[in-house]
């Protein structure tokens, strides 16, 4: 939808996958689904696009967290396989 240039069906389908990763994630533990971070990251670039800034910011700040959050359970993960 990008490239057709309808930002807003776009965001549409990036809402909507993020919906659905979230449900797929409930079980997961914290950071253990790295598409989150790349969602929340387009979702806001695509309210930024459309001058939704508080929204986008919102978005900015999840992808933020949910990257430490990813960063934290991969380090984990090596700490381990190095014990």
């Amino acid at each position: 939808m990008n490239i057709a240039g309808d930002i807003k069906k776009s965001l549409y389908f990036l809402e909507k996958a993020m919906e659905h990763v979230q449900q797929l994630a409930q079980n997961q533990e914290p950071g253990s689904v790295t598409i989150i971070p790349e969602l929340s990251l387009n979702i806001c670039n695509a309210l930024t696009y459309l001058k939704e800034f508080k929204p986008a910011l919102r978005h900015a700040d999840e992808a933020v967290s949910s990257s430490k959050a990813c960063i934290s359970n991969l380090s984990r993960k090596m700490d381990a396989q190095s014990d």
